[in-house]
Parts: structure tokens; C-alpha cells; sequence
């Protein structure tokens, strides 16, 4: 399956697909009928429109509901997080600062959750609980999705 953005776009792919979605990464309900559509993936890549907001949209809603247990989910293009036409910027509500709260809360498994605001995170129901290891490389960031 493949998920993109712009038809134009979309209309390239012919029949080398099955199933094709067109839509906005940053809508719910897009995601929610792309969930009720499919079965969980093994993997998930975005390499959507590449602001902030968005991948921040798709990664909440996919990689727990959409993504198989032991899958990868990889986000691509993560150096917007920095450019403010892309909602980055120097701020803690960019892509890289979820990914960093991230990797504190694996590094952190011991803490509370209620007591994450002391370490300068905030604990995630909807990821923390299915992160198994997160690998970032320049620009590019991989989850790996436990087993249990």
C-alpha cells in the first residue's frame, strides 16, 4: 500500500500498487480510514510533507495502531525541525524534540511516569509503551515497534 499526498503525485504509480491513498498525513480521519482499510504494516516510512505538525499527526496515530509488533517505522527529512516554514525552529514542539522525550523515556524506564516533568519530558501513552529501540542517523530517525 501506499499512502501520498498529492494526486498528481499519486497518479504515478499506476498498478504497481494495490491499494493507493490520497490524502492529508496531518488528519486524523485520513489516517483513521487508511487503519480501517489495512492491516497493520511492517513497515512505515514518511516521507510525507515533511512539516512538523503533521509528522508529529502520523506518528501518534500510525505507529501504534498501524504498525505490527516487531515493525519499523522511519521518519525521513528530520532536519525541517529546525526551519520555521516547516514549523521547526528553536522550540520544544518540533518532530526531533518528541524524538528526543522519546529516547529519554527509554533511557529513563525506571521513572514514574507522573514524575517525566522533573527529567524534562513528558510521558507518551500512545508510543512510550511499544518503543523498543529508536536509531537516528542525520535526518532520519527509526523506531523499532516491541514484540510484546
Amino acid at each position: 500500500y501506499q499512502r501520498r499526498v498529492r494526486g498528481g503525485c499519486a497518479s504515478s504509480f499506476g498498478r504497481e500498487v494495490d491499494k493507493l491513498f490520497v490524502g492529508d498525513q496531518g488528519d486524523v480521519k485520513f489516517l483513521h480510514t487508511i487503519l480501517n482499510q489495512t492491516e497493520p504494516y511492517d513497515v512505515i516510512i514518511d516521507d510525507g510533507g515533511h512539516y512538523v505538525a503533521p509528522q508529529l499527526v502520523t506518528l501518534r496515530e500510525l505507529f501504534n495502531k498501524g504498525l505490527k509488533k516487531g515493525g519499523l517505522y522511519i521518519i525521513e527529512d528530520l532536519q525541517t525541525s529546525y526551519i520555521p516554514h516547516f514549523g521547526g525552529g528553536y522550540h520544544n514542539k518540533t518532530t526531533l524534540n518528541k524524538i528526543k522525550q522519546l529516547i529519554d523515556g527509554l533511557h529513563s524506564s525506571r521513572i514514574n511516569p507522573h514524575e517525566w516533568v522533573q527529567v524534562g519530558s513528558e510521558y507518551d501513552e500512545h508510543l512510550m509503551p511499544y518503543i523498543e529501540s529508536i536509531h537516528c542517523w542525520a535526518e532520519i530517525c527509526a523506531f523499532y515497534k516491541k514484540w510484546h
